[in-house]
């Protein structure tokens, strides 16, 4: 309960948002991005191991959206990579912002809860 209250008190030090162009920017850009690519690919294969097959499309659909959406902001050439997308990646990237989206809202609702149980 103390880490949570000290999470959330941290709140206003967060930055509202993120600086995709810079975030690759520097010496080791490229490495970075590639060991990217190669960790959610390594995830992805991780995930045909998986038992239960619901489990195993929902993870796989959730890493193919993420990496769609890495994709598409870190390409050096956008329209390239828009233009080579195909329907699976297209209704993994929507997909993977639904989650996202229901994440952040949960976020806020749990937020909302621990200040009026305060």
């Amino acid at each position: 309960r103390r880490v949570m209250d000290e999470l959330l008190d941290s709140r206003a030090a967060w930055p509202a948002t993120i600086d995709e162009a810079s975030l690759f920017r520097h010496r080791d850009g490229h490495q970075l991005l590639g060991e990217f690519r190669s960790h959610i690919y390594n995830i992805s294969r991780v995930m045909d191991c998986v038992g239960c097959e619901r489990c195993r499309l929902w993870g796989k659909l959730q890493f193919m959206g993420l990496g769609t959406a890495l994709r598409i902001l870190y390409a050096p050439d956008r329209d390239v990579v828009l233009a080579s997308l195909h329907r699976n990646h297209i209704v993994a990237l929507v997909n993977f912002i639904a989650r996202l989206s229901h994440s952040v809202r949960s976020t806020h609702l749990l937020h909302s809860l621990a200040i009026h149980e305060q």
